[in-house]
């Protein structure tokens, strides 16, 4: 792949505008580092015989809210629709996602 890059120069004394494309063949760039988060999370179970546990995961910072559905699914033995996933902050409901996301 190639192309050029574009360089914008403003002279702060009299304010001439300069611009300059210079061509490249290649270009590196960074790859992002994957961080491992820990979350900590309540399980409440439907059935009220049945007691609150708290538990914590860990995943990759760029993995999406269905991978935390499919693990507590398979901690809890239980299907991904049954049950909501509900952010609180502050001791409020802040959003309750979605089951598609």
């Amino acid at each position: 792949m190639h192309g050029q890059f574009k360089s914008t120069v403003k002279c702060p004394d009299c304010d001439k505008l300069s611009i300059t494309f210079d061509p490249f063949m290649s270009v590196s760039l960074p790859i992002p580092e994957i961080k491992i988060v820990e979350k900590s999370y309540f399980w409440v179970p439907y059935d009220t015989s049945k007691k609150c546990i708290k538990d914590s995961f860990k995943f990759k910072s760029l993995e999406q809210i269905k991978t935390l559905r499919r693990y507590i699914a398979s901690t809890f033995d239980v299907h991904q629709e049954q049950f909501e996933l509900v952010i609180i902050q502050d001791e409020q409901v802040k959003r309750i996602l979605p089951r598609y996301e």
